[in-house]
């Protein structure tokens, strides 16, 4: 598990991980960032993500690359519920 200096920033790096932690916070609203670094906006909502991780320590911020493993993008949109 990487992270990115900050306890409740982490790059998520197989769903076996992304389960895992998920699961041992869960009190905490969760967000999920899939990015993908060939893309521009991505690379600038990554500092986004990173200012925001240090100003809401009580959120967790998961980072997942596209391109590094599908499954984990299978596996949250087969969990997903659409809301208005």
């Amino acid at each position: 598990m990487s992270s990115s200096g900050s306890s409740n920033l982490l790059h998520i790096e197989s769903p076996e991980q992304f389960k895992e932690v998920l699961s041992k916070d869960l009190d905490k609203v969760s967000v999920l960032d899939f990015w993908a670094k060939w893309a521009q906006p991505c690379e600038k909502m990554n500092q986004v993500i990173k200012e925001a991780s240090e100003k809401y320590k009580n959120v967790l911020f998961l980072m997942v690359s596209r391109w590094r493993d599908w499954s984990i993008i299978t596996l949250v949109l087969r969990h997903c519920r659409p809301f208005l």
